[in-house]
Parts: structure tokens; C-alpha cells; sequence
């Protein structure tokens, strides 16, 4: 009946999955286009190895300043991948220069983890969406669980969240710029729709 984002339904989903007992799950949204499938499951499956002890995300190589998307700062180097020191929100130009400067990466919103270590951190920095899930029923839980993300409600406050790096072609079309962008183009400028169901 209406949205209520990324964090209950994530959320909800690992509570289910708990119901079979415990394994690691891959939070991948939907409208998002990867661009080397081979090069990003082998680096899924590498980060497998740290679920024991982190959330794992995946970071984006820039390859060029965007408004966009969030921003990654990686920190500490891991068995796999780097603790992350610290999220950013959606910088202007000037700082999304500086930011790549300093080896940030974006913010994939891929995420990767063990159902147990993810319902500690869910309990620990979002008691609200812990506790609305004992309610009865989903419909209840549904009506008093809050509005929040995973970013907001868990891996910006979790001290346990490792980035691993992707370079690959990746884009997440989440805007008409970001869609006509990853499409050719006749010498007017304009992709015909029909190519693409092709």
C-alpha cells in the first residue's frame, strides 16, 4: 500500500530466509546494468570470505565526477576488500573531484552478508524495524515498521561494514540521463527503442 524502503524489505526477507537457518545473502537491485557478469561474480564470491565478521558492500571505481551517487571512503585493507571509514551523501561537482582524488568509491547499494551478523546490526542500530517485525503478522508489522534504508538504518552507524572494490562498467539507471547514456546513439543523437528489445 505504499513504500517503505530498502531496510524492511531487506529486512524481511533475511527473517524469512532465517526461518531455514542461517546462510549469506546478495541484496542486488533490480535496475542496475553490470557490464562484465564474470568479473563481477568472481568478486561477489570473494567476499563471501569476510561475511563472518561484515556487511559487505561494493564499491564502484569512478570513472568520472557524479552527482549522483553516493560516495564510499575506503579505509583499513581486509583479507578482501577495506573497512569502510566513512558514507557520503550525494556530493556537488567540486567535491565529487576531490572525492575521487582520494580513491572513494560509489555507493553500489549491492550488498552482501550473513543473515545472523545482519539481524545483530539490525537490532543494535535500528531497534525500531527490529522490534516492529515481532509484531503479529505482516500486515501489523507492515503499519509500524518505519520508513528508513539499509544505508540510513544500519551501514552508515555499523562498525562492521567492509567495501570491496568493482571495476567494472556498471551503471544504475535510475534517471533518463543515466539511461540514454549507456545506449548507442544515431549522428542525431537518438537511440531508437526497438534496437534495444533486440
Amino acid at each position: 500500500p505504499m513504500g517503505k524502503n530498502t531496510l524492511p524489505a531487506i529486512y524481511y526477507g533475511v527473517k524469512e530466509i532465517r526461518n531455514y537457518g542461517d546462510d549469506v545473502v546478495g541484496v542486488f537491485p533490480s535496475d542496475h546494468l553490470i557490464g562484465d557478469m564474470k568479473e563481477f561474480t568472481k568478486t561477489i564470491k570473494k567476499g563471501e570470505k569476510i561475511t563472518k565478521d561484515y556487511l559487505v558492500t561494493f564499491g564502484i571505481k569512478p570513472s568520472k565526477p557524479h552527482t549522483g551517487y553516493g560516495y564510499i571512503k575506503p579505509s583499513k585493507k581486509l583479507e578482501v576488500g577495506y573497512k569502510v571509514e566513512e558514507f557520503k551523501e550525494k556530493p556537488d561537482l567540486k567535491t565529487a573531484k576531490e572525492y575521487i582524488k582520494k580513491g572513494y568509491l560509489w555507493n553500489s547499494g549491492m550488498f552482501l552478508f550473513k543473515t545472523d551478523v545482519f539481524e545483530e546490526e539490525v537490532k543494535k542500530h535500528c531497534p525500531e524495524v527490529y522490534e516492529a517485525f515481532k509484531l503479529n503478522g505482516i500486515d501489523e508489522i507492515y503499519e509500524n515498521v518505519p520508513d528508513i534504508s539499509i544505508d540510513y538504518g544500519v551501514m552508515e552507524k555499523s562498525d562492521k561494514v567492509a567495501v570491496i572494490p568493482l571495476d567494472i562498467k556498471w551503471s544504475d539507471v535510475g534517471s533518463f540521463d543515466a539511461f540514454y547514456e549507456e545506449f548507442e546513439k544515431d549522428e542525431y543523437g537518438i537511440f531508437c527503442m526497438e534496437k534495444i528489445s533486440q
